[in-house]
């Protein structure tokens, strides 16, 4: 596999936790959380009461947690429609973007907090590093992808952009 990296720079990272957090939020959602299992990843996408896309995200089952990991541009969007909700449930969301620097690595990196995604067409990962480690963990990570070259496999992929190739006024199916 290509040793290639590229920090995703804004990326947010929501922690959910409480007894109710996988029906809590597969009742706000386009896919199936109940299902999920631990080492897969659940593209998700959060909608208006009329169908229109507020938020797109991955969901990672931790085991007592579940990891969400979302684009810059759906971050407070996502956040802002999970509080406001929140009180409905016994689960709790905790912002964990800080505690983080978010990469998109193509080979599985070991040792390092990590999980599958293959929103770029291939199998790749997203690592979720502490800020005080980037310079190392670039320096033995490889060619860093730059912005021309990440967004050209974006498109290539499918993998629609919020902002750019869907708004709030985009129904998923037609992402």
């Amino acid at each position: 596999s290509e040793r290639i990296f590229r920090a995703m720079t804004g990326w947010k990272v929501f922690i959910l936790s409480g007894p109710d957090r996988k029906s809590f939020l597969h009742g706000l959602v386009t896919n199936d959380v109940k299902g999920l299992s631990p080492g897969r990843e659940l593209p998700c996408c959060l909608l208006t009461p009329k169908g229109k896309l507020q938020a797109h995200f991955w969901t990672y089952d931790q085991g007592e947690t579940l990891l969400l990991a979302c684009p810059p541009e759906t971050g407070e969007a996502l956040r802002a429609a999970l509080e406001k909700v929140l009180p409905l449930s016994e689960s709790k969301l905790e912002d964990g973007s800080g505690r983080w620097s978010v990469y998109w690595q193509a080979c599985e990196p070991s040792g390092l907090l990590s999980f599958p995604f293959s929103a770029l067409g291939r199998p790749g990962w997203l690592v979720l590093i502490d800020p005080s480690s980037r310079l190392s963990f670039e320096a033995v990570s490889g060619r860093s992808l730059c912005d021309d070259e990440f967004e050209r496999r974006r498109i290539e992929s499918g993998w629609p952009r919020f902002g750019v190739d869907m708004d709030s006024d985009t129904i998923p199916l037609e992402a």
